[in-house]
């Protein structure tokens, strides 16, 4: 099971999502979205005043979770080749 979450980090460490890099956040903001439905989980995303997503996570009718992370980095794009 390990490899597949070492897989999946690979996946998203392998995208350029610095600051600014609206095609990469939102692609690392897809795998989050997938993991989350297949965890059974309903998937949201909110977006702020300042531009910002925030996503949030729910199952049923109970509550939403909040995820707090950064999915951005500091590296500047192209980085990752």
């Amino acid at each position: 099971m390990e490899g597949k979450y070492l897989q999946l980090l690979e996946e998203m460490v392998n995208i350029d999502s610095g600051t600014g890099e609206t095609e990469g956040l939102a692609r690392v903001g897809a795998i989050i979205q997938r993991q989350a439905g297949v965890l059974g989980y309903d998937f949201e995303t909110l977006v702020g005043p300042d531009g910002s997503k925030h996503y949030y996570l729910s199952k049923g009718q109970g509550k939403r979770v909040l995820l707090v992370a950064h999915i951005d980095t500091v590296f500047p794009g192209g980085t990752v080749q």
